[in-house]
């Protein structure tokens, strides 16, 4: 049953194979050069005092080579639906059913081949294509300074990724009993089930920290920090959001509102009081170099003499930022995690699997 699993599933295999030679040459040409720059521009750039736009340049540089990395977001689904979805739903349409599955013992043994040949294919290519982007991006994921950005790309969850793809298309196709309609199920059904679980699980395998701090003007040049952000710039952000001097929730996501906007409407005369929108009336007056022309708002880069009146406003009301997060040494913690349940999802699709096509 190997044997003929594996002599079905070859030109899989082939292809498979094809594409991760590419990218090792890919990676394995530029990689050098990456960590070149790395070493001779990024490194010595706080003696010359330009690091801002070095990495900049740096990350922008290499741009390209990082959608590429990105490919691996897109690899268990391909997986999912060209790997996965066809292996039984084939058989239905083509009918070769009729001589594999006279006894339900040998549709079991028939479904283990395929599925373990298949599925082994799988987690070894996603896994070893995991390996290199991880590899080539070493450098850049320094200057990045935000694993959790790059999460779902790196080290082994990918694997975890590929292994449910699989078993999520094997049994779509069980079901549907058509190869088309079954791996546009996969993709649809594999996209909603990441996106649900980045938004709603993921931040909460653990139970996040919580920071309290008073909240600042979320532009550079003002009393306190740039923004209203993490006490790590590492961390995964549960939530961020900002209360007034009752305790009640104004904002979300470092900001006044729904959105975190930050604007100061000012008042069409000179000296007159500016409003702090979503929040109240400031206190203070505002100098005249901050009016503009009538009708329009300050959003980004005021002067220090409007920075001082805008700080002196957002102190008077109070304001409080409730940050939650993860931080990054809970990082390899959640990669373990995060496998193990896409692992336990692809064993329950595949008992499944093998429940209905031996009781089918």
């Amino acid at each position: 049953m190997i044997w003929l699993a594996w002599r079905q599933f070859r030109v899989q295999a082939a292809v498979g194979l094809f594409v991760l030679i590419v990218f090792a040459a890919l990676f394995g040409v530029t990689h050098s050069h990456v960590l070149h720059l790395y070493n001779t521009a990024v490194k010595p750039c706080g003696k010359v005092g330009d690091c801002h736009s070095v990495t900049n340049a740096f990350l922008n540089h290499y741009d390209f080579y990082e959608h590429l990395v990105q490919f691996s977001i897109a690899a268990p689904a391909l997986i999912g639906a060209f790997w996965g979805a066809p292996l039984v739903a084939r058989e239905f349409e083509s009918g070769t059913i009729r001589l594999t599955w006279t006894q339900s013992e040998m549709r079991v043994k028939w479904l283990a081949a395929k599925l373990a040949v298949a599925g082994a294919a799988s987690a070894i290519f996603v896994g070893l294509f995991s390996l290199m982007a991880t590899w080539w991006s070493s450098s850049w994921d320094q200057v990045n300074g935000d694993p959790y950005s790059t999460f779902d790309v790196r080290n082994i969850v990918p694997v975890g990724y590929a292994l449910f793809a699989f078993a999520l298309g094997v049994a779509l196709g069980v079901l549907i009993k058509r190869t088309l309609p079954a791996m546009a199920a996969t993709f649809v059904t594999y996209g909603v089930v990441r996106v649900f679980y980045n938004l709603h699980i993921r931040p909460h395998l653990m139970s996040p920290l919580t920071s309290t701090t008073k909240f600042y003007a979320p532009f550079a040049g003002g009393a306190g920090p740039a923004f209203n952000g993490p006490p790590l710039r590492e961390a995964l952000i549960v939530s961020n959001t900002t209360l007034n001097k009752a305790g009640k929730v104004i904002g979300q996501n470092g900001g006044i509102g729904a959105n975190g906007e930050f604007n100061f409407s000012l008042p069409n005369k000179v000296g007159g009081h500016a409003y702090f929108d979503g929040v109240g009336r400031c206190p203070n007056a505002f100098p005249a170099t901050a009016r503009p022309p009538v009708g329009t708002e300050i959003h980004s880069g005021p002067g220090p003499a409007t920075v001082k009146a805008m700080n002196t406003c957002i102190n008077s009301f109070h304001l409080t930022s409730v940050l939650k997060y993860q931080p990054l040494d809970r990082y390899w913690t959640f990669q373990w995690y995060e496998l193990g349940s896409y692992l336990i999802l692809a064993a329950l699709l595949s008992v499944f699997s093998f429940w209905w096509v031996r009781r089918r």
